[in-house]
């Protein structure tokens, strides 16, 4: 008989430096779990991995006390600011650039995340970096669906982005973007962001701005038969404005 699950514990552990002390003692103790035990098995799966490298890790708990554990690859945030050289990233994302990193820098940090994105190739896990944890992958009928946007402000002063954007479709239903972490995604597009006087967005200096496209990524879920039922519409404005402009989407 299956062992009764009473729980989950989801930790950010460094690489082989587990040990007792927060959080992994008062997390585990508080649940009756053999603190030690999981220090050990950790820090030995860990132990061919750099020393001190943030994983994340979700521990199953069970009703006798037992446990087992599954880790993840690093976050993001972490591969960009190595391939940066940073310690911190920007405090105006969107706008201001701590650093930079190359294209292939970042099929490579997509290719180290692959496994946890669960995109069909690297070219797509790419824009996936950022998912809110949780998010489930698009089911058999379903499928991601990217909108690639520019936005330029030409007046003499700084005006915000429209923070709200909706996809229509010929059936009624609507479709919002999944909100992209745009601290660890470079692509994402950040919603009612300021757009300084005279600027482009994304700017030149972006990965977003040097890509193929050039531009920044709204991410949707939507239905496949969505995709049949055109002209999809793509709606956006700036919260509860009544001006709302409209763009068909070619699909």
């Amino acid at each position: 008989m299956a062992k009764k699950i009473t729980g989950y514990v989801k930790l950010q552990v460094p690489a082989g430096s587990a040990n007792p002390s927060p959080p992994i003692g008062p997390a585990l103790g508080q649940r009756g779990l053999n603190i030690m035990e999981f220090c050990k098995a950790f820090n030995a799966k860990t132990q061919d991995q750099e020393k001190g490298m943030p994983i994340p890790v979700t521990i199953t708990v069970f009703s006798d006390k037992s446990f087992t554990f599954e880790m993840k690859t690093p976050p993001a945030s972490f591969f960009l600011k190595k391939a940066a050289k940073l310690t911190s990233g920007s405090k105006s994302p969107g706008l201001t650039s701590a650093g930079s990193v190359t294209k292939a820098q970042v099929r490579q940090i997509a290719e180290a995340k692959m496994k946890d994105l669960n995109a069909n190739d690297v070219e797509d896990s790419e824009y996936l970096i950022g998912l809110p944890e949780g998010t489930a992958q698009p089911g058999a009928d379903e499928t991601w669906f990217g909108v690639w946007v520019r936005v330029e402000n030409d007046s003499d002063e700084a005006l915000p982005a429209a923070n709200t954007w909706e996809i229509h479709d010929t059936q009624d239903n609507v479709y919002r973007p999944i909100p992209l972490d745009t601290t660890i995604n470079p692509f994402a597009f950040e919603k009612g962001v300021a757009v300084p006087a005279m600027t482009v967005l994304p700017l030149s200096s972006s990965a977003a701005g040097q890509g193929p496209i050039q531009g920044s990524l709204l991410l949707f879920k939507i239905k496949n038969d969505s995709l049949q039922n055109r002209p999809l519409e793509l709606k956006f404005s700036n919260g509860g404005s009544s001006t709302v402009g409209t763009y068909d989407l070619d699909v």
